[in-house]
């Protein structure tokens, strides 16, 4: 069972047309998004920040 369901409006793709799905696995298990994807490779950039907003969110601050 998950822990969270999250709406999105899409999810981007690589140019190449490829889903991103293990780089946002990644980005919503904590891990740095500059280090799992580039967003001059994804064809919807702005679609990332989907993912970023909830993992910052869960992300331990101090």
């Amino acid at each position: 069972m998950p822990d969270e369901i999250l709406a999105v409006p899409a999810v981007p793709h690589t140019r190449a047309g490829k889903e991103l799905e293990v780089p946002f696995k990644r980005i919503l298990m904590s891990a740095n998004p500059g280090t799992v994807v580039t967003p001059a490779a994804v064809d919807d950039p702005e679609g990332l920040e989907f993912f970023v907003r909830p993992a910052q969110r869960r992300a331990p601050h101090g």
